[in-house]
């Protein structure tokens, strides 16, 4: 985000990193304005605050920036699951804080994983305190939409609950789904990773994420989650009695309609 926004001239990027390490490495790549472990150097004067945390770590965070916020600052975040965070850090900001998560990344990690056009042509889900009606005339979300508009997203917003019910399914499932598949080969034969083609490689590309990080996101969706787990064990039983069958006609139907809805994935 820092490297997007830097691209557009008029954005003075200010950056807090818990440790003097990873603040020097952003300084490096980025070259902020301001750069600080300290969030009284970096809170008093911002407008927009982006917390790039886990989400464990955010209220904690939240409640150490609130008495540093300039009157008229808005905070907003990138966090994979909404109820949780909007429950914890809502009261603290009210309706100064809006939920934010862009779908966008890769199963890199760390600042040297960044790249300025990261978020061009991607979405990104908003889910605002104020009711639709209200958006238009909503401050705090008129200059989250700004931010996210300027480095290329499309804009999506819903509930904290519609949205993690939503990215369960396109988004958690699909990494459940890649760690289970290499723990299935793991468990046969480790070495038959030695014989993969780019199936394997680009179904189970995700499963090299950060476990930290998807631990806290699976514990904190969890029963979205397993909804779609077992949604998506329905469909493996289906596969698995049409397999078993020997059913060609509706073995066919059912890869036919899976290539169909497949192809109708809108291009990053």
């Amino acid at each position: 985000m820092a490297l997007a926004l830097k691209k557009q001239g008029d954005w003075e990027i200010r950056i807090w990193a818990r440790d003097q390490a990873s603040l020097q490495e952003s300084e490096a790549i980025v070259c902020p304005a301001k750069a600080s472990c300290r969030l009284e150097e970096i809170i008093p004067g911002a407008k927009i605050v982006v917390l790039c945390t886990p989400i464990v770590a955010m209220g904690r965070l939240a409640r150490q920036i609130y008495p540093l916020l300039d009157h008229d600052a808005v905070v907003t975040d990138v966090g994979s699951v909404k109820t949780a965070v909007m429950c914890e850090l809502a009261p603290i900001f009210n309706e100064r804080f809006v939920g934010g998560h862009p779908m966008a990344g890769s199963e890199q990690s760390g600042v040297g994983a960044a790249r300025a056009n990261l978020f061009e042509g991607a979405v990104c889900i908003l889910t605002p305190l104020c009711s639709p009606e209200a958006s238009s005339s909503n401050v705090s979300l008129q200059a989250v939409r700004k931010l996210w508009s300027a480095i290329g997203t499309r804009i999506f917003e819903m509930s904290p609950e519609e949205h993690d019910a939503s990215v369960a399914m396109i988004s958690h499932l699909p990494h459940a789904a890649a760690v289970a598949l290499v723990q299935s080969i793991g468990s046969q034969n480790i070495s038959l990773q030695e014989i993969a083609g780019g199936g394997y490689r680009d179904t189970t590309r995700v499963a090299v994420g950060s476990p930290d990080l998807w631990v806290d996101i699976f514990l904190g969706n969890r029963e979205p989650i397993l909804q779609s787990i077992s949604e998506y064990m329905n469909q493996l039983q289906t596969l698995s009695h049409l397999l078993r069958d020997a059913d060609t006609s509706k073995l066919r139907s059912f890869l036919k309609e899976a290539k169909e809805a497949r192809s109708q994935l809108r291009p990053i």
